[in-house]
């Protein structure tokens, strides 16, 4: 399938894009199979390990990034709000035409280019986004600004793999133990922290990891069982202890 046809014909395919406000610089994109919380928050992860902190990201509505009349917190904003970034959601069709305005100069121009070069794959899409379109097209459209110092801020919170990432939380029982995906687990550490609650971190990539109050912490896998349903007649339950792959 040709890869034009594959951007035009399916709602699965999206490309979050992040442009300087300044200079109309890109500064980070890829593309990827929807758009989701983990999705946008690797590409957010990249404009800040490669530029630094912004003041602000200015976004529109969508689900990923939340509602303006929505009580419940998007994970994205959450992430910002730990790190000091303001989050600006478009809320007028003219805010959010500026965007749209903007990005379909730079879909039309990528769809051809991707087009001409006759590339088929996310892979090959990706990589030539990635190393040929972005700084072609920066060079082309992004403009200097009058004072040369970076407007971005230092990375001052150290690695951010347990901020950007999808977080859910559990509260820990007595014994360290909690229960996640139909799992016991049990914290790997003698001290206590019954009562508290525990971090658990989803990953791009769907790897896990937990902490309690930003400091990361090792669990194992303590009962491992299948949920029951009307008409089975056994309950398995393994009662054993076993490590998990951790994402560092």
């Amino acid at each position: 399938m040709p890869f034009t046809l594959l951007l035009e014909g399916t709602d699965l395919l999206k490309t979050p894009r992040g442009v300087d406000g300044a200079t109309g610089k890109v500064v980070g994109g890829e593309f990827f199979f929807g758009e989701t919380s983990r999705n946008c928050m690797k590409v957010i992860r990249e404009i800040i390990d490669t530029h630094g902190l912004p003041e602000s990201f200015y976004m529109d509505q969508a689900g990923a990034f939340g509602k303006i009349d929505s009580e419940q917190e998007s994970q994205i904003g959450r992430a910002f709000e730990q790190v000091g970034i303001r989050l600006i959601l478009a809320n007028s069709p003219q805010a959010k035409g500026k965007i749209e305005r903007l990005w379909r100069t730079f879909q039309d121009r990528l769809i051809a280019e991707l087009t001409f070069q006759n590339i088929t794959t996310i892979e090959e899409a990706n990589s030539f986004l990635k190393d040929h379109f972005i700084p072609s097209y920066n060079l082309q459209f992004a403009v200097e600004t009058e004072d040369s110092a970076s407007a971005y801020r230092k990375n001052v919170f150290g690695n951010l793999d347990l901020i950007f990432c999808k977080k859910i939380q559990r509260k820990i029982m007595n014994g360290n133990v909690f229960s996640w995906d139909n799992v016991t687990w049990v914290i790997d550490k003698v001290k206590s922290y019954s009562e508290r609650e525990i971090n658990i971190n989803t990953h791009h990539g769907a790897s896990y990891s937990f902490d309690i109050m930003g400091r990361k912490i090792h669990c194992k896998v303590s009962a491992r069982k299948r949920l029951w349903f009307p008409g089975d007649s056994v309950l398995l339950i393994s009662q054993r202890l076993c490590p998990i792959v951790f994402f560092i």
